[in-house]
């Protein structure tokens, strides 16, 4: 999972967290505890989910967006859900919509994430991806 705080639209934090073994009830618990956790130690303000469209979403991710809304209404914060195309459509402008450009509009708004980009281009596994999606869906919230 992608985890990206902005703060005045200043990014102060960024992560992958991964959630380890098969999915379960515990495994759900786990990372809404995480969730949880980010939201009270940042002050969260609002929140963008990236969701995923029918033919791509999965048990699991559907019970995590579930999960996740119910952590928001318990917490009386604002939630955006976000697919990856209005995400693209709304950073990219005129560019190219795909999820290089995506990154390589991140990037330019954000250079501190260029240690990720480096990392991205090594591995080539898409895991460092998921900063770069979690920054643009934190950009999507935050102009809410």
């Amino acid at each position: 999972m992608g985890i990206a705080i902005l703060k005045d639209n200043k990014l102060i934090d960024w992560r992958v967290k991964a959630f380890a073994g098969k999915w379960s009830k515990e495994k759900l618990e786990r990372i809404v505890r995480a969730i949880q956790a980010i939201v009270d130690k940042n002050n969260v303000a609002v929140i963008g989910i990236k969701i995923q469209g029918q033919s791509r979403s999965s048990l699991g991710l559907n019970q995590v967006v579930v999960a996740l809304l119910g952590l928001v209404e318990r917490n009386d914060i604002p939630v955006h859900l976000f697919t990856i195309k209005e995400i693209e459509h709304y950073h990219c402008g005129k560019r190219k919509k795909n999820k290089l450009e995506l990154r390589n509009y991140i990037l330019e708004t954000y250079p501190e994430l260029f240690r990720e980009y480096e990392k991205e281009n090594r591995t080539k596994r898409g895991y460092y991806m998921k900063i770069f999606e979690a920054v643009a869906v934190a950009g999507c919230a935050a102009q809410m």
